[in-house]
């Protein structure tokens, strides 16, 4: 029986390890001819253990680096020799091109490697201070915290709130048929009413009113101090956007009463009186065969001039001293979802519509000329800064567009950017809503990238796949701050007097205080 303790094997350089180990390749021992003079005499008999010989490795593992010495190692030099050197610390790489984009202040070492070159940041760091802190937040319902809210799959609250300066008070209503007026200051809840019908779309106001729309067709008029009914009116159609207020004007040394326009989902625009909710006049649309999607453009005043779209893809005119239709055009290109649902937009001269089906038009507000055409699936409202027009979709597209000549500036993606809202222009930022709360963007640095993508273009001949690939790397360094918010917003937010609120799907609204 033989003992397995204390047992020690000792090596001599004139005495074999091991009686069965094989014998000594005198090949092996021989300096490859391309190695480099600062290179060692020898490579590791075993890359697992290089600091170890055959003779203090047990008799069991001494197969296994006999099969590393004679198989891997030529496999291993072959390698190194193809590089043009035999020693692993002087393999030569061949450095790959730098372009650097100094303009988006990314760190060295965020780098990304393309096909034709090294796209490479800035020395300074991305990070910025916070744009927006919170103030307060308060849930609209006054129930809210006494009873559990009715559970729904993907809340949604497209009410927008509505601020009025003067009183310091905001307006907003919700899905749970409650519209408040708050304190913008405190957020601390002034009067609160329940209404026959769901809340979707924004109220508006006068001097001693507010008025605001229902799913059941219910225009209310409702006092501003205490929420008071004074009348109401039954459409026959649902009420999904916000009414305007035609202000009283002088005709023909005539005196004309203030007036209130809305639209419905019936495809009709009507006019009641403001003062007792009389109905004036009317401009029907018949509404197409086809499926449309639920909504309804708001109509918007300019200069006189009232317009609206339709959900068979029209958008009109109306001159409101007497209602005469001043021009129609058709936003339509085929048959599926020509809905013009987004608010109209107005810059010197300039209409700016988003029909359903896919473009972004841009018309001369007098004449009712299409000027330009951007194609953009699922197109929703849109922001102005300057000469750029910002324009997004659920589906998370970003484009900024030249607004004389609707030519693409630049284009983003943010994947992960669930139902992606309509835009507001902050300064320099743009501030954007999704399922998943707020999102910032510096302009400035979206412009930088661009500008940087068509450098790195003209430079190395890089194809729109590798462009691609650069945008998605680095877009995450054109967002100045990120916030998440109960099931995110799908209404607009509201900038004033260095606030911002915002009413998020949850039916919480929050105030922000904006940095400068």
């Amino acid at each position: 029986m033989l003992s397995t303790t204390n047992t020690k094997v000792t090596t001599s350089k004139h005495a074999n390890t091991t009686r069965n180990s094989p014998k000594t390749n005198p090949a092996s021992k021989q300096k490859p001819k391309n190695v480099s003079p600062s290179c060692p005499d020898h490579l590791p008999l075993s890359p697992i253990h290089p600091h170890r010989t055959l003779g203090n490795i047990p008799q069991p593992f001494r197969s296994t680096i006999v099969y590393q010495r004679l198989i891997l190692f030529p496999i291993l030099l072959g390698s190194l020799l193809a590089l043009g050197t035999g020693c692993p610390s002087k393999a030569r790489v061949k450095q790959r091109p730098t372009f650097r984009c100094d303009a988006l202040g990314i760190a060295p070492k965020k780098r990304f490697q393309v096909a034709n070159g090294e796209f490479l940041g800035g020395s300074s760091t991305s990070l910025r201070r916070q744009l927006i802190k919170l103030a307060w937040r308060r849930a609209i319902d006054p129930s809210f915290g006494a009873r559990q809210l009715t559970w729904r799959l993907n809340p949604e609250e497209t009410a927008r709130p509505v601020l009025d300066p003067e009183e310091g008070h905001l307006f907003v209503g919700n899905e749970q048929r409650f519209f408040s007026s708050l304190s913008a200051k405190t957020g601390k809840i002034i009067w609160s009413k329940r209404l026959q019908g769901r809340v979707v779309s924004a109220a508006t106001f006068d001097q001693d009113r507010v008025y605001v729309g229902t799913t059941s067709g219910l225009l209310y008029a409702l006092s501003r101090q205490t929420g008071k009914e004074i009348w109401k009116y039954q459409a026959k159609g649902e009420i999904l956007s916000s009414p305007v207020l035609i202000p009283e004007r002088e005709d023909k040394d005539k005196e004309i009463p203030a007036q209130l326009a809305f639209t419905s989902s019936d495809n009709k625009l009507q006019v009641l009186q403001a003062k007792d909710g009389k109905w004036l006049w009317q401009v029907k649309h018949d509404p197409p065969e086809q499926l449309t999607i639920r909504g309804q453009a708001p109509p918007t005043l300019h200069n006189g001039i009232l317009y609206t779209g339709f959900s068979d893809g029209t958008v009109i005119a109306l001159r409101v001293e007497d209602t005469q239709q001043l021009w129609k055009v058709s936003l339509r290109d085929n048959d599926r979802f020509p809905d013009v649902d987004s608010p109209l937009t107005f810059h010197k001269g300039k209409v700016f519509a988003a029909s359903y089906n896919g473009a972004l038009h841009a018309i001369d507000a007098k004449t009712g000329k299409k000027l330009w055409k951007h194609k953009l699936k699922f197109a929703s409202k849109v922001a102005i800064k300057h000469n750029e027009v910002f324009a997004t979709n659920p589906e998370g597209d970003i484009v900024s567009l030249n607004k004389e000549s609707g030519k693409v500036r630049w284009k983003s993606h943010f994947k992960h950017a669930k139902s992606l809202g309509a835009p507001v222009v902050y300064n320099n930022n743009l501030i954007l809503g999704d399922r998943n709360g707020m999102k910032i963007l510096d302009i400035k640095k979206l412009n930088a990238l661009r500008t940087c993508l068509q450098q790195h273009k003209k430079v190395y001949k890089s194809s729109d796949l590798e462009l691609e690939k650069i945008q998605k790397r680095y877009q995450k360094y054109t967002t100045v701050q990120k916030i998440r918010l109960g099931h995110g917003l799908a209404s607009r937010p509201i900038v004033s007097s260095g606030m911002m609120y915002a009413f998020t799907n949850e039916g919480k609204l929050y105030a922000f205080r904006l940095q400068r």
